[in-house]
């Protein structure tokens, strides 16, 4: 699992003993901080996130055990683990750390090894807990309605449609709901098995040579009756000239499925969506413009990040992951080309994707 950049706390009063550390902590790449005394600690674990900290027990003031007792009553072990640094006959000390919620111990004087080997397991095990809560808030809140929603329309159906009676155009639009929620909820859990494989290094890219119009013109057929449904209307305006391109068809139906997608669902009513291609001296450009309420500047600079907090919501009380744009930029940025978006001069926005044609020069099969 690829942890990314990590940032320890390593907290001791002893100058030779923070910098033994903190020299090859930051050697295995991890960002290092210090604290002289308990006092400091306390300060910078209240005003900066920390992934995990390196307490010595025995300092003057205020000590470790005081430092960690503090802590805990605004930091869970999995929020933030802390590893307790002990002279090798205090055991009384480190009962008590380990009772007042200590992670783990290391003791004096210090092994490397050791110490390497249980901050990457409690950063490993901080990061699954990451990760269940971030299944946990889909679970929770995007997953619940739709299948609340297939539950009361499965019970209507029994209520309605007993043995031998007669079958009328009704349940052909209730089976659409059905069919539309349960496609929904596959979207979600898509998206975040997605996500998580590209966090852990695993996702490759199938790459074959391709016309970026043909898979333009498959979405555009896919989304047709969604589109229909808002009054928008869907245009193409797509280059001719284009030529072939080295990509992974499947991620970029993805990227551009997930653009036109999210301009129908933002956008009023009766307005029109257009999907653009383009030749330009080194790359390919596609574009999807909206006609909606574009985006405040804010918004903006946060669209491609995970989770976005962002003004705009969907037109039609549809629901979103908040995973869909982060992913795309990860996908586009495994082509080695760029993503973006913004405001057009009248009115909605536009976003946009660029693939270089020599983008795997460097390697025959990119993956994160």
């Amino acid at each position: 699992m690829n942890l990314g950049n990590q940032t320890l706390l390593v907290v001791d009063d002893s100058e030779i003993n923070r910098d033994f550390l903190t020299r090859r902590l930051k050697r295995r790449g991890y960002n290092t901080e210090i604290a002289c005394d308990g006092r400091q600690a306390l300060d910078m674990i209240e005003k900066q996130p920390f992934d995990l900290v390196l307490l010595d027990i025995m300092m003057p003031e205020i000590n470790g055990l005081e430092v960690l007792q503090r802590v805990r009553e605004k930091h869970t072990l999995l929020d933030l683990p802390i590893i307790m640094v002990t002279a090798v006959d205090h055991t009384e000390d480190i009962v008590g750390a380990l009772k007042l919620g200590a992670n783990d111990y290391i003791t004096k004087p210090v092994d490397f090894p050791v110490v390497l080997a249980r901050v990457k397991t409690h950063l490993y095990l901080r990061k699954l807990n990451e990760i269940k809560n971030e299944f946990l808030g889909i679970a929770s809140h995007d997953l619940k309605k739709p299948l609340a929603l297939i539950q009361e329309i499965a019970l209507s159906l029994q209520e309605d449609y007993l043995v031998g009676s007669v079958v009328d155009q009704d349940l052909h639009e209730i089976l659409d709901l059905i069919i539309t929620s349960s496609t929904n909820m596959q979207y979600l859990i898509g998206d975040y098995l997605d996500m998580l494989a590209m966090e852990d290094g695993k996702l490759k890219l199938n790459l074959v040579d391709i016309n970026i119009n043909q898979i333009v013109q498959a979405t555009l057929s896919k989304n047709l009756e969604y589109a229909k449904s808002k009054n928008i209307d869907l245009l193409l305006l797509l280059d001719e000239d284009l030529t072939t391109v080295s990509v992974d068809q499947r991620r970029i139906e993805q990227v551009i499925e997930n653009f036109v997608n999210n301009a129908i669902k933002y956008s009023p009513e009766h307005l029109q969506v257009s999907l653009v291609t383009k030749q330009q001296n080194d790359s390919i450009r596609f574009e999807v413009i909206d006609q909606g309420p574009g985006f405040r500047q804010e918004d903006i600079n946060k669209l491609f990040s995970k989770y976005p907090n962002i003004d705009n919501k969907p037109t039609g009380g549809e629901s979103s992951t908040g995973l869909g744009l982060f992913f795309c930029r990860r996908l586009i940025d495994l082509h080695h080309g760029k993503i973006g978006v913004q405001n057009n001069s009248d009115k909605g926005a536009t976003f946009w994707f660029e693939i270089p044609f020599e983008q795997f020069e460097r390697s025959a099969n990119p993956s994160l």
